[in-house]
Order: structure tokens, then sequence, then C-alpha cells
């Protein structure tokens, strides 16, 4: 799947510590997936250590399968 990262989530992975990889690992372990305030969805996984991510995309995870690339529009770390 390939992800366009937004500005405003670029922003937030640095505050946060958050890196591109951990994003994919927990893209990767999804728990479950919600509509997201700021965008169409977020989903809820977990990277192999164990973070937990929010990870709100433009698109579904399916459509990322198809070949459409998602934009990252926030992340947050729980």
């Amino acid at each position: 799947m390939e992800l366009e990262i937004s500005r405003h989530a670029q922003r937030r992975m640095d505050e946060r510590g958050i890196t591109k990889a951990e994003v994919n690992e927990a893209l990767e372990n999804v728990e479950m997936s919600m509509p997201g305030d700021s965008a169409p969805v977020c989903y809820i996984g977990r990277t192999r250590d164990g973070l937990r991510l929010k990870i709100c995309l433009s698109g579904t995870i399916e459509q990322g399968a198809e070949g459409v690339t998602l934009k990252l529009v926030t992340v947050h770390a729980y």
C-alpha cells in the first residue's frame, strides 16, 4: 500500500516520535476501524513492539491494496 503523508500528519509524527515504519506495521495489524473526524476512516492497530496507533486515512486499506495511493491525514499514539 502506498501512503502519501500530509504535512499535518508529518508534523504529528515528528511531535509524537512515530515513524512511517511504525505506521505501516500498525496498518498490517489492525484491531478495528471507525469513521474519522478528520478523514473518511481511522484504524486502530499495533506495532510489533506493542505501540497502539490510531491512523486516519483518506480511504480504506482495501482501496490501498487495489493500488490507490492513500493520504495519511493524522496519527495518534495510545
